[in-house]
């Protein structure tokens, strides 16, 4: 192929096809595009270019394309500004275009390099193409990005690289379509991509990394979806995007799987975050949400599985926050940190029950949905508030073994929010027994002459919401009085007066055991020997059951 055959083909922009031809001097391709008057276009297809292609700090007046070519030199393009260049299906050594500018695209799909490729500091006006790039690594990097800027999409579909891509500092207009992709980097950094911004969405299906990901502080415009994408990081976090901005939607679903723990701390999304995949690790929790705000739903759906613990400290769910996958740990681990969290509604509702520690600790939601059943022997519920249960099908029985499981301790706060929420569906009576467990309970923490009170409590009117207690033991007091003075009358009972009423066993009791009550039986006769004794007995027990009735009723009416 001579000089003056290329040139011919450049200056009317037509494609040559040099597969099977004699190699071509790269010395001849500089100066062809370094002549005074540029070519048209320089179109070259299957062509053995020897030698090193340096085109750095050149201008490139002309499209450039060198597609399915075979490079014996590297390929030099440092700070070279061109139309744009295409590389599409060649094979490099390696390739260095660091700070390249193009007013249109820069076409490196299907390209093969063997020892890296330096696009740090790139500015390219249109798209960057590298789909079904094949890409191995130089010390450990097969693709240094950092501080590039796209115009338009960054297309990588399908590349496989052996080595970290590195794209911190990047700026995406369009989309960053990482799609079927394969980077191994085992034991290191797959992918690094912090203060990515990207305009649209960040596309990441069947994506599969050996090696940790970052997207800390990352930008994105639209969705970030790692659906059916394959995570592998064992002994750190596999992803780790922490304070990313999501606009709308993050997916982790279709089969997504992460052997290694995912990091989401401080994240903002605007719309939701949906996992049903699986997540397994060995020392770090499996998810990691703290200080996370989501406008929309968080949901770990069904078909989610971690084998680690789910922690969302502090964090901002606008809409639901749905548990309905399953988590498991050690003996004695932590499945799920809620701590000083806040959302709409809560559904705890696992596959299977907790395996390990549960936490809400100051977490305050409007709607709880739960299954009692599916918490741990000792959940961490001091300060949980909530307003609304919408699980009608778990008992009272339920609900109070879940609050004496508390690991925390008594605490008021938790039945009296149990009780306000049955209030608020109108099951009064559902309200009031758990009223009662709650004294109940507290007997633990008094002291001995407390206890007392509170058995007496509890016996006499039930803490003042079974007041219907006190009239049961008035009659069998009365009853039981009525039959003890009534044979005592003969021998026991002395006439204070001749002339004072008869004798009336019934209205004798009624007498001595209510203090507010003078029906004349008291005064008129006097008891001796053991009936004195019994008085005496008869009138403290009304004494007790009168005050307990009072303590009991100023107890309720303060609680309704």
């Amino acid at each position: 192929m001579t000089m003056e055959q290329l040139a011919d083909a450049a200056r009317t922009g037509r494609e040559l096809d040099l597969t099977g031809s004699e190699p071509l001097d790269a010395a001849v391709l500089v100066e062809l595009l370094a002549a005074d008057r540029p070519p048209r276009a320089v179109r070259l297809r299957g062509a053995r270019i020897v030698g090193e292609l340096d085109l750095g700090a050149m201008t490139i007046d002309c499209p450039l394309a060198l597609e399915q070519c075979v490079f014996t030199g590297a390929v030099r393009l440092t700070e070279t500004e061109a139309k744009s260049i295409g590389l599409r299906g060649s094979q490099v050594g390696y390739l260095r275009a660091d700070n390249v500018r193009t007013t249109g695209f820069l076409d490196l799909a299907e390209i093969e390099v063997a020892r890296g490729m330096n696009l740090n500091g790139a500015h390219i006006g249109r798209d960057l193409y590298l789909t079904r790039a094949r890409l191995r690594h130089l010390e450990k990097t097969s693709l240094l990005a950092m501080g590039i800027e796209v115009g338009g999409n960054l297309a990588a579909r399908d590349l496989t690289a052996e080595g970290e891509l590195a794209f911190t500092d990047t700026a995406i207009g369009g989309h960053f379509d990482f799609s079927g992709a394969s980077v191994r980097n085992p034991g290191g950094t797959a992918l690094t991509a912090d203060n990515l911004q990207v305009g649209t969405s960040l596309l990441a299906e069947r994506f599969s990394a050996a090696g940790a990901v970052f997207l800390s502080g990352a930008r994105v415009g639209g969705n970030l979806v790692l659906d059916d994408a394959r995570l592998s990081n064992p002994d750190a976090f596999a992803l780790s995007a922490d304070q990313i901005s999501v606009a709308h939607d993050i997916s982790f679903r279709n089969g997504f799987s992460s052997d290694g723990p995912i990091r989401l701390i401080e994240a903002r999304v605007g719309g939701r975050v949906v996992f049903d995949g699986s997540v397994t690790t060995r020392q770090y929790p499996a998810f990691v949400g703290d200080g996370i705000h989501v406008e929309g739903d968080l949901e770990f759906r069904r078909d989610f599985t971690a084998d680690g613990e789910i922690r969302l400290v502090d964090g901002r769910i606008g809409h639901k926050l749905r548990f309905v996958g399953t988590s498991t740990v050690p003996a004695g681990g932590a499945a799920f940190e809620l701590s000083s969290a806040q959302a709409d509604i809560l559904e705890l509702l696992p596959a299977e029950p907790f395996r390990g520690q549960v936490d809400v600790v100051r977490t305050r939601v409007n709607e709880l949905f739960d299954e009692p059943g599916r918490w741990p022997s000792e959940p961490g519920l001091a300060g949980f508030e909530y307003q609304i249960l919408r699980n009608e099908g778990a008992s009272v029985r339920q609900r109070l073994s879940w609050l004496r499981s508390d690991g925390f301790g008594y605490s008021p706060a938790g039945y009296d929010q149990l009780a306000a929420a049955y209030r608020r569906r109108g099951r009064v009576e559902a309200a009031r027994r758990v009223q009662v467990a709650k004294q109940w309970r507290r007997r633990r923490v008094l002291n001995p002459l407390g206890k007392l009170w509170n058995w007496l409590l509890y016996l006499t009117v039930g803490y003042g919401y079974r007041t219907w207690l006190a009239g049961l033991w008035l009659v069998l007091l009365v009853s039981f009085g009525t039959s003890l003075f009534g044979g005592a009358y003969r021998s026991d009972m002395r006439a204070a007066a001749p002339s004072g009423p008869a004798f009336q066993p019934i209205a004798y009791s009624l007498d001595v055991l209510i203090p507010i009550v003078d029906l004349g039986q008291k005064k008129a006769w006097y008891p001796q020997g053991p009936a004195q004794v019994w008085s005496w007995v008869f009138t403290g027990a009304g004494w007790v059951l009168t005050t307990a009735v009072v303590a009991g009723l100023t107890n309720a009416l303060k609680r309704d």
